[in-house]
This record gives structure tokens, C-alpha cells and sequence, in this order.
């Protein structure tokens, strides 16, 4: 499933919070969307959700707008990971995926359900704690258990914001194996995350963005061959910091 995004803007009254984005994620790429706080990572998470709708230009997923009625079928193939994680806090990790999964799969029979929950909280290392009620998980957990019920529906696109939040090194080792799977079974991702020594690890493409606008987007080594010194070590911290320094002097010498 890929996403085509052309010269999308959003504003919420006078305030403008993206402004002609263009991007196109392919089928099966990881893309990493990377930019400080209030850069409109969430912003434009929520317009491809159809959260928010655009203001102007148009957000196409699997060659459909997000505007149009049939988009509603598209939303179905998509998983997401928001801020806030969507989790019953009553509920054992066990039932807060059956409850998804029953929403999705309402006619599967109880060992297809059971074979496809086990599976996905196997994969976020949660089994041990499959019974435990979530009220007393991790902030770190609870993100595990959000990342399967991601994937509990079968998504073709998965949209993850700041996954990293709450996860120790263990966590993250798990969140790259996690991503890893989903590429090698064909999904498209889309990460926000501001931990970037993490996304370098994972990612086909970045994208990096401030205060609405795409500054700069390409693979690591087109954006180190194009901003880094031959021989100089790299990191994705490096390549953050001389892209929106850069970005800062433009500014500062079109207001001068």
C-alpha cells in the first residue's frame, strides 16, 4: 500500500500547520519523518488517518483520497500507533487484542483467534504478561501491547508516532525487529520518531520537516553524500542538526 501526498496544507483557523507537503511512500518502504516538537508530524499522521482533513491538496493511500467515501474501506487496511494508544486499562493485554480482533474478524472461529492474538503478543515479548490487567504495565508495555493491536487487524500500511516513547533498550531492540518483520511480510511504515540513531537502523527514506514544511528528503547516503564531508563520520544527529541549521540561517537572512 503506498501513499502519494501532493501540496497538502492544513490550517486550523489562521494558523498554519503544513503547508504543500509532498510526499509519496511506496509499497513496502520504511519512512522516517523526522522534526523537532510542533514540526506537524502528528498533524500530518492524522490528515493520511483522515483525522483531519486537508485544508488543501490531496492525501491518496492505495490510489484512493482520503476525502472520498471509499477511503473507508482503505482505513481498515491501516494500523496506527497515536499518542494516545487506544488501550482498555480494565482489560488484560489477552483482551485488549481479542476485543480488536473480534472488531476485525468478527466471524473467525476461536482457534484462527487465538493462533493470530498469541502470535502478535508474542511479537511484542508480552506473552509472560498476557494475563495481567494493563493497569499496572509500563508506560513501556503499554506501547508493546499498542504496537499488536497495530497489527492484530492484518494492515497493509502501519503508521507509527513516536513508538519509541516509554521503551527501554530492550523495548527498541524489539521495536526494530518489529518494523523489520513488517517490511519482510510487505507493509508500508510510516515513523515519526525523535529517536534517530533507532531510525537509522530501520528506514529506506527520511523526511525532514519544520514548522509545516518538508525541508529536505532521501535515503542516508544521498543525504550524508550531499551534507557531510567524504570521510566524515555520520550519524542521523549530525545530518539533523546541519539540515535545520541550514534552514535557520535561510530564515534568518530572508528577515534581514
Amino acid at each position: 500500500m503506498d501513499i502519494v501526498i501532493n501540496q497538502l496544507s492544513k490550517t486550523f483557523g489562521s494558523f498554519s500547520v503544513l503547508e504543500d507537503i509532498n510526499l509519496t511512500v511506496k509499497k513496502g518502504q520504511v519512512y522516517g519523518l523526522i522534526g523537532p516538537n510542533g514540526a506537524g508530524k502528528t498533524t500530518l499522521t492524522r490528515t493520511i488517518l483522515d483525522i483531519y482533513r486537508p485544508t488543501s491538496g490531496t492525501v491518496i493511500v492505495n490510489g484512493v483520497n482520503s476525502i472520498d467515501s471509499s477511503f473507508n474501506e482503505i482505513r481498515k487496511q491501516i494500523g496506527c500507533v497515536l499518542d494516545q494508544l487506544g488501550l482498555y486499562k480494565g482489560l488484560t493485554a489477552w483482551e485488549n487484542i481479542e476485543f480488536f480482533h473480534r472488531v476485525f474478524f468478527p466471524k473467525a472461529s476461536r482457534q484462527q483467534r487465538e493462533k493470530d492474538i498469541i502470535e502478535c503478543i508474542r511479537m511484542v515479548d508480552l506473552e509472560q504478561h498476557k494475563d495481567s490487567k494493563i493497569t499496572f504495565f509500563s508506560r513501556g508495555m503499554r506501547q508493546r501491547l499498542a504496537l499488536a493491536r497495530a497489527f492484530i487487524g492484518k494492515p497493509q500500511l502501519l503508521i507509527l508516532d513516536e513508538p519509541t516513547r516509554g521503551l527501554d533498550v530492550e523495548g527498541n531492540y524489539m521495536l526494530r525487529k518489529y518494523i523489520t518483520e513488517m517490511k519482510h511480510r510487505g507493509l508500508t511504515v510510516l515513523i515519526n520518531s525523535h529517536h534517530l540513531s533507532e531510525l537509522k537502523k530501520v528506514c529506506d527514506l527520511y523526511g525532514f520537516i519544520k514548522n509545516g514544511k518538508m525541508m529536505e528528503e532521501g535515503t542516508y547516503s544521498e543525504l550524508a553524500s550531499k551534507y557531510l564531508a567524504e570521510n566524515e563520520e555520520a550519524d542521523m544527529e549530525k545530518l539533523y542538526r546541519i539540515i535545520f541549521d541550514i534552514e535557520e540561517m535561510n530564515e534568518m537572512m530572508e528577515s534581514s
